[in-house]
């Protein structure tokens, strides 16, 4: 695993988490996927949302946001495999309002309910090793609980310091995903295919359905609008 010294020093600007973890991405063939100009950017005032979607061949795909204004900074990363594809889901997200950091959350959540590989919590182990003690959330909120993988990292950071360890914590955990990524994926066989596109599709409507960004994006960005990117574009 990287060692938090090979990582970008001075610690990395949130607002450029996810050009970075696409920067990492080596080795592994990808196509980026074409939505239309609407709901791959759009702005209301101050506020920016970018959005993109990337095939990675016969892995699965990424989807990612970013959310940014002077006063507000969402950075989120999702990566689902393909439907053949023995690989966990892969959710990452960054809250910051003004100077206080909100969240962060790091998972890779194996959807079937059995054979959970143990590289997963060995990897999330190691991670949490490295960057130390940082403050966890006492309470999640129930919607989250119902779709952890238990081995994650759910943040609550308390000043610069904290923030900065709870991004190494996707850096890290980011970096040997990749790894285990550009090794190839195991691939499932019989029925299993269908298995894991319909936990997949569930884990998704899972987090289209209760997102807590839900009220913000519908006052700033419309519900029409929210409603078909969410459902027709990010968690489709």
């Amino acid at each position: 695993m990287a060692s938090p010294a090979t990582l970008p020093q001075p610690a990395l600007d949130m607002t450029k988490l996810n050009s970075w973890s696409l920067s990492q991405i080596h080795g592994i063939e990808t196509e980026p996927i074409t939505w239309p100009d609407e709901f791959s950017s759009n702005s209301r005032g101050s506020i920016s949302l970018t959005a993109e979607a990337i095939h990675l061949t016969h892995l699965g795909e990424l989807r990612l946001v970013n959310i940014i204004s002077p006063k507000i900074c969402i950075i989120n990363l999702f990566f689902y495999p393909q439907d053949a594809s023995e690989l966990p889901v892969y959710a990452m997200e960054y809250v910051r309002f003004g100077p206080k950091a909100v969240v962060g959350v790091v998972d890779m959540k194996w959807l079937p309910e059995h054979r959970t590989p143990t590289w997963i919590a060995n990897t999330m182990t190691a991670v949490s090793l490295e960057v130390g003690d940082l403050p966890r959330g006492q309470e999640m909120p129930k919607w989250y609980e119902e779709c952890r993988s238990g081995n994650d990292f759910f943040l609550r950071p308390e000043n610069e310091d904290d923030l900065d360890r709870s991004v190494m914590c996707h850096q890290l955990t980011w970096l040997a995903f990749l790894k285990k990524l550009s090794h190839g994926a195991t691939r499932v066989t019989n029925n299993e295919p269908e298995i894991c596109s319909k936990l997949v599709s569930q884990y998704k409507d899972h987090h289209r359905i209760n997102s807590p960004g839900l009220p913000f994006l519908n006052r700033t960005f419309g519900k029409p609008w929210t409603d078909t990117f969410l459902s027709e574009f990010y968690f489709k």
